[in-house]
């Protein structure tokens, strides 16, 4: 609630302080995506479906899981009147449903996710989804204001939301400090800074191949997802150039990298919110476009090798690079 408030009003409150906060991103709503996942109660495989918990102990023991903790609710008053936690959170995030009570996300008999109702949840709550959103306008009126603090095993999951987010952005800025301050810097420094960038690189691979796989999630952005990817490992291989030889090119491979891992992350960031706003279409690749980018691609490399032996070797062109002199 503070962190929200903080956001939702950016010049009220001059600091908010979240304590182990409940989800501020729901792609980690507890332990349920609630964009991707079709089902709140089970974790669904290619093979079995198993019970989606919702508290552990200390030990990591589980002492109920969502189904439950859902029904007791269910018991203790429908319609989402039952005063608990799940109701509140449907209450708090959720419409008015037909009947005038709060629209739930999932049905409390199934589990199954409403997707209306997750998509006004994304738009009217997700902290990280608002952010993307709006950081244009809340950014400048929000810089020194917002705190959180997490632990690593929160009894109900809730550093499922801030963890890896905070790990991502921290890698990535580690990595594009040191590629600034790279530059001037004498050779035994760079070689200290090689190593931070290295470090953050690894830091944003590991969290991001974690979180794609636990959540199975990939959205590919049209491509700019692989060129993030693709930039990122450009990047750590400059850095270990420049860690070898600190006076080399790998810095300008590095610089060059990291800009194309700029420009994609911030595609791949902003691909959500215009999937909200843009209908669905059909891939290149659904299209048949996969045949005409494989032909595009090998007339593209073919012009620029020609390019490069004519520029290289230019007899038989009719072209000499010696000056002429008066005939």
């Amino acid at each position: 609630m503070a962190l929200a408030q903080q956001i939702f009003y950016p010049e009220y409150f001059g600091g908010a302080w979240g304590f182990c906060p409940d989800p501020v991103d729901f792609h980690a709503f507890q332990l349920v995506n609630v964009y991707t996942d079709k089902n709140a109660y089970f974790d669904i495989g290619p093979f079995q479906k198993l019970p989606r918990p919702v508290g552990r102990l200390r030990n990591d023991h589980i002492f109920t899981t969502l189904e439950d903790f859902s029904r007791q609710e269910t018991v203790l008053g429908t319609r989402g009147r039952s005063g608990g936690q799940m109701d509140a959170f449907h209450a708090t995030f959720g419409p008015a449903g037909p009947d005038g009570y709060p629209a739930q996300l999932w049905n409390p008999e199934t589990g199954e996710i409403n997707p209306e109702v997750a998509r006004y949840w994304r738009e009217h709550f997700d902290l990280t989804a608002t952010l993307q959103r709006d950081w244009e306008r809340l950014g400048p009126r929000l810089v020194g204001k917002l705190h959180i603090t997490m632990g690593t095993k929160d009894t109900f999951y809730l550093d499922a939301a801030v963890i890896p987010r905070l790990a991502i952005w921290f890698g990535a800025m580690l990595a594009l400090f040191a590629a600034v301050a790279a530059w001037p810097a004498a050779p035994a420094e760079r070689r200290r800074l090689a190593a931070l960038g290295l470090s953050g690189l690894i830091v944003c691979g590991a969290t991001s191949a974690a979180s794609v796989a636990i959540h199975r999630e990939l959205d590919p952005a049209h491509g700019w997802s692989y060129l993030l990817a693709v930039a990122a490992i450009v990047a750590a291989l400059g850095w270990g150039w420049t860690a070898r030889r600190p006076d080399g090119p790998g810095l300008t491979v590095v610089a060059a990298a990291t800009a194309a891992a700029l420009v994609a992350g911030a595609i791949v960031r902003e691909a959500p919110r215009l999937a909200l706003i843009e209908r669905a279409r059909p891939t290149a690749a659904h299209a048949g476009g996969v045949v005409v980018f494989a032909v595009t691609l090998a007339v593209g490399i073919a012009a620029i090798i020609w390019v490069i032996r004519t520029v290289r070797n230019p007899a038989g062109t009719g072209y000499s690079g010696a000056p002429r002199g008066p005939s």
